[in-house]
């Protein structure tokens, strides 16, 4: 955290922020627009609310603190009494190069993304409340694709916990099976060269979860992708723990003739090992294809080095790069994929790590090492570059995506 407790950083950075608003007041002036949208009306109010209040967590904390054992009143406190209204936040700048050598027109690339992040986290012994926001600004290459602002909710969902399981109404994501990067049941499956972890935005829905033992039990969800249209989606996920195990099945109904049913299974057998299998068809059940993931993966030094081996295939994609049909859900397009991570946590301050994307089909690749540093409390950099080995029409080639890509990320937390 950036001087958590601290009330003149506190100040100083409440100063800079507002001063940075109020000079790009007008390029940040929320459109008319965005009221007729409940996800971007929500947000605004949000980001309203926190500036008004910005040290409502900071100077609380600090200011109960001081108030030793001996001067709190002599009343036994409720645990119904409602908790302490949390509120964090994240900046994230990113700086994207990429150099295309043979291009005639232009040779390099330039594009950039601030990320500004915004946290309400409200929880007692029933309920909680959640909500994460993000406000984007552009510049470069990327404002040319997206604009210079965009505002998003990602999350805003409160959680009643009962004896007869948790209820969570709101916008929220449901992750069903073994998350990571090959997961048949994972409803966004777009991946992110530049952040292999990146948060999917959520759906609104409910969702409930009976456990009946421990790390056992049922989730279901019904909801729609987008307020006010009738694009109903739905699933049901039983799970059980057996042993070093975990095990369970799905279904999923993603959207009209989008229906997935499926299991998946992971634990501990010398090294530690996940697999799934998830088939595809549609309300008639006349067209069907399966998907599959495995892998294995390694801890050496008390778990300060992990090695990960993941296999991929999907029976709809392309036995040939001539046959890739490109869209906005799903980046992998061919049928058999593998990845690699190589990660050392050198100490609390250093990472490295080396990660690889390999298409089977056109044998292309692409090769990602990193290093992450904490600079200070809350204060961390980040530096990735990608290499792709192939040209022409493979999918990870050079003249796609450049002989040189550069991430550089300054990541603070408040």
């Amino acid at each position: 955290m950036i001087g958590p407790g601290n009330e003149i950083s506190c100040q100083i950075t409440r100063f800079l922020l507002r001063k940075f608003f109020l000079k790009n007041r007008k390029m940040l002036r929320v459109p008319k627009t965005v009221i007729k949208k409940p996800s971007l009306f929500i947000m605004t109010f949000l980001f309203l609310m926190v500036f008004a209040f910005p040290v409502f967590s900071q100077t609380g904390n600090a200011e109960k603190a001081d108030v030793g054992a001996e001067n709190l009143p002599d009343t036994k406190v409720s645990e119904k009494k409602s908790g302490e209204l949390k509120v964090s936040g994240l900046l994230r700048e990113d700086a994207h190069y990429l150099y295309f050598p043979d291009n005639r027109e232009r040779k390099d690339y330039f594009a950039n993304l601030l990320e500004t992040r915004l946290i309400l986290d409200r929880s007692r012994e029933d309920w909680s409340f959640y909500a994460d926001g993000r406000l984007y600004l552009y510049s470069g290459e990327f404002q040319k694709i997206y604009g210079p602002t965009k505002l998003n909710l990602m999350r805003a969902m409160m959680r009643y916990f009962s004896p007869v399981g948790d209820f969570t109404l709101g916008k929220i994501y449901v992750n069903f099976g073994n998350s990571g990067l090959f997961n048949p049941f994972e409803i966004d499956k777009l991946v992110q060269l530049s952040d292999l972890q990146y948060a999917r935005e959520g759906l609104y829905a409910f969702e409930y979860y009976f456990p009946w033992q421990e790390l056992s039990g049922l989730k279901a969800y019904a909801g729609f992708h987008e307020p006010f249209k009738y694009n109903p989606v739905g699933g049901i996920s039983p799970s059980w723990h057996i042993g070093k195990f975990d095990l369970g099945g799905v279904f999923n109904h993603s959207g009209p003739g989008k229906n997935l049913a499926g299991i998946y299974f992971k634990g501990d057998a010398l090294v530690g090992i996940q697999g799934s299998w998830g088939a595809h068809t549609d309300d008639q059940l006349e067209y069907r294809y399966s998907e599959v993931s495995g892998g294995i993966d390694y801890s050496f030094l008390e778990g300060k080095i992990v090695a990960t081996l993941l296999f991929y295939y999907n029976e709809n994609g392309a036995d040939d790069y001539k046959k890739y049909v490109y869209n906005n859900e799903s980046f992998l397009l061919a049928k058999y994929y593998g990845f690699f991570s190589f990660a050392w946590m050198i100490d609390e301050f250093w990472n490295i790590q080396l990660n690889g994307l390999a298409n089977f089909v056109d044998r292309s690749a692409v090769i990602m090492p990193n290093v992450s540093v904490l600079i200070t409390n809350g204060l961390r950099l980040f530096i990735q570059m990608n290499y792709y080995t192939e040209k022409k029409d493979a999918e990870f080639s050079r003249e796609k995506s450049g002989d040189f890509y550069a991430l550089i990320r300054v990541e603070g937390k408040f």
